[in-house]
Parts: C-alpha cells; sequence; structure tokens
C-alpha cells in the first residue's frame, strides 16, 4: 500500500499542475462545507440571542442576508490561511482573496 502512495506521490510531482488542481478543488469543497456550517451555526446563534431580548432594534441584526454575507468572510479566510499550499499560486491567490474580503466587508 505504501508503494502505491509513493508512485501517486511521484507521478503528482511531476505534473505539479494536476497536483495543484486538485489541492484547488479540494480546498474549495472544504470552503464549501465550510460555509454552510458557519451560515447555520451563525443563523442559530444570532436568531436565540436575538429571541431572548425584549428589544426590537436587535432584530434587524436577524438579517438572512446580513448573516449570508458575514458566513462569505469564513470560507475566504480559509482559503487565505492554505494558499501558501498551492505552489506558484500563492502570491496571486493570496491577492485574490484579500480583494475578495475587501469588496465583502464593503457590501456587509
Amino acid at each position: 500500500m505504501k508503494d502505491f502512495f509513493d508512485k501517486i506521490l511521484i507521478w503528482l510531482d511531476k505534473y505539479p499542475l494536476f497536483a495543484n488542481s486538485i489541492k484547488l478543488v479540494f480546498l474549495l469543497l472544504l470552503s464549501a462545507f465550510i460555509y454552510s456550517i458557519s451560515k447555520k451555526l451563525l443563523t442559530t446563534t444570532i436568531r436565540k440571542i436575538t429571541a431572548k431580548t425584549k428589544t426590537k432594534y436587535d432584530d434587524a441584526f436577524f438579517d438572512e442576508t446580513l448573516i449570508r454575507r458575514v458566513s462569505y468572510l469564513i470560507p475566504l479566510f480559509l482559503i487565505d490561511m492554505f494558499s501558501f499550499w498551492l505552489k506558484g499560486w500563492d502570491a496571486s491567490l493570496s491577492q485574490t482573496m484579500h480583494i475578495l474580503v475587501l469588496i465583502t466587508m464593503l457590501l456587509v
């Protein structure tokens, strides 16, 4: 079994573009999973907090659009943290993630 994994690693070293593509797909799938979890956690947490208060102005915080936009930030930070993992793409990907984080913060 170890021999099989060694052959795969040697093959991936020969084709770094393919290896980076696999890593990018894995990172995007992980980000989508983290987005769905963070959106659900934020929604339930904010709903519980706003339900316990008697004031009405905090209901403005429980806006699905606002929660969805805040949830976008978490996967962007995740991709930015793991951009070093993609050899050759790390500088441009990190720059792109910083721009997307700024745009998302402006839209929130």
